[in-house]
């Protein structure tokens, strides 16, 4: 009623060039991360003042630009939605547009 089933079994070449291509990629990336210097970074968190703590509130940044600039939005407690600018020194700028719902899910959201 049903025929034999086949397995047939092939061999596939090792290609060794692309193997020690790939272990010296790696080993470099190794030696690099652990003997280079790290670059003095930081990261910085905040709240946005109005934010809720709920689920699904608080505050998203979305973009920083050269100058540190942070642009991003914030969910209240009403789950309304603000966009703010942080700028680097601190100084925080919350708007809505003008006409933004101001229900649940509603309000401004930055688009870059």
């Amino acid at each position: 009623m049903f025929g034999k089933l086949v397995i047939e079994k092939t061999e596939t070449p090792i290609r060794r060039r692309g193997s020690r291509v790939v272990c010296a990629a790696l080993l470099c990336g190794l030696l690099l991360g652990i003997c280079a210097p790290a670059l003095a970074q930081s990261i910085l968190t905040f709240d946005a003042p109005g934010a809720g703590a709920g689920f699904r509130q608080g505050t998203q940044a979305q973009s920083i630009n050269r100058q540190g600039a942070i642009a991003g939005f914030y969910s209240d407690t009403n789950y309304v939605y603000h966009g703010f600018v942080r700028a680097p020194s601190g100084a925080f700028t919350a708007f809505d547009v003008p006409g933004a719902g101001t229900t649940g899910l509603q309000g401004s959201f930055p688009l870059s």
